[in-house]
């Protein structure tokens, strides 16, 4: 164990600093989520992986960056981009461009209050950042800019005064605060909470009847089905159909697309173009009192929890009113005895849907994470 512990260091190549930006509107407000984000790491020699040579792994502090939106209670967040390597390399020296460039798009969570944390939605889809369906239009990523350690104090001055507190969206338990982030007000406080607490964004991946030609299979299958109000597993009736339905239709492509930028969608390929389809047209999974509901009157959106998600409940399904601002009177889909990624046949018989989470994964970081001025 001692020699173990006298293999790992600092990573003399840190701390190194960036600047990471990015402009957005929240409902026609122009905001920019701005912070000098610190790198820290450690290396190592001779491990298992990689023995006979160092091995490094470095640290963001924050791993998310967040503003809060003038005028009101809402806030956004964006993840930050793993330029660690980058900003700790020479300026003058050969080296990749940075991982985010003027033109790339990424993806944005907004919350209507950054206190109470009881309405969040995820954007990660072009459609969702044009303001479709949702609060936020995507502007610009900035430059990535190199910075230094005064550029990092002074920015965390200012994101004491301006920065929503990001412990929920990053996963981090920051020294000094340990309570932890209220729950919304209608949850039931004696009911169980699974699973452990911490947020998640779920979506409907959806398939709709007129893509199904490729099964033949499915559609007397589905019309066999009683119309009961529930969820039907594919796989029990139809197990290489729901192989061929998770690959080639493209459910299992399209949780892949929002792990990096944007720009890196792929656009070649029949099965490419179905995924993409499926992810541009997910719908949220919205949390409420009376259950959680598929909202198939938007699209793009995944919509997140705080320590909310309960399993092993069942509701009735119904067609809801709209709600708010809604103008429209399409189906929402209620949440019932569906489950996360099985294939399921939803009750209305029109579509194939299977129920991911689609994020936000933020790295941990090796500081604290809060509003108070990091030292």
């Amino acid at each position: 164990m001692l020699l173990g512990a006298a293999c790992t260091q600092d990573d003399p190549r840190f701390p190194a600093y960036f600047r990471y930006a990015v402009d957005v509107k929240v409902d026609g407000v122009p905001v920019t989520i701005e912070r000098v984000v610190k790198c820290t790491g450690t290396r190592s020699w001779g491990t298992s992986a990689a023995p006979g040579r160092w091995t490094g792994q470095s640290y963001v502090n924050p791993p998310a960056i967040g503003a809060k939106v003038p005028g009101g209670d809402a806030a956004v967040y964006v993840r930050v981009p793993l330029a660690c390597a980058w900003a700790a390399s020479p300026e003058a020296a050969q080296q990749r461009p940075p991982p985010l460039v003027p033109g790339d798009i990424v993806p944005v969570l907004w919350t209507d209050n950054w206190q109470r944390l009881e309405q969040i939605e995820y954007y990660s889809t072009r459609p969702s950042l044009a303001g479709q369906d949702s609060h936020v239009e995507f502007v610009r990523v900035q430059a990535l800019e190199r910075a230094d350690k005064k550029a990092f104090e002074m920015s965390e001055v200012r994101a004491a005064r301006e920065s929503p507190d990001l412990r929920p969206v990053a996963r981090v338990r920051a020294k000094g605060h340990g309570e932890p982030i209220s729950a919304p007000s209608w949850l039931n406080p004696d009911l169980p909470k699974t699973p452990a607490p911490g947020m998640t964004c779920f979506a409907a991946l959806s398939l709709d009847r007129d893509n199904w030609d490729q099964w033949p299979a499915l559609k007397p299958w589905v019309d066999s089905l009683p119309h009961d109000g529930r969820f039907y597993e594919v796989r029990p009736a139809l197990g290489d159909v729901a192989t061929s339905l998770n690959f080639e239709g493209g459910f299992f492509a399209a949780q892949s697309l929002n792990r990096t930028s944007l720009s890196a969608e792929i656009t070649s390929g029949e099965g490419a173009r179905r995924a993409l389809q499926l992810y541009n047209s997910m719908h949220p999974i919205v949390p409420s009192r009376g259950g959680a509901y598929i909202d198939k009157s938007r699209q793009g959106i995944s919509s997140c929890s705080f320590n909310l998600w309960y399993y092993d409940r069942s509701y009735e399904y119904h067609v809801k009113e709209p709600v708010g601002e809604r103008k429209n009177r399409e189906r929402i889909e209620i949440y019932s005895d569906a489950k996360r990624f099985p294939l399921m046949i939803s009750p209305d018989r029109e579509s194939v849907i299977r129920i991911v989470q689609l994020g936000p994964i933020y790295s941990d970081t090796d500081e604290p994470v809060a509003m108070d001025t990091i030292h």
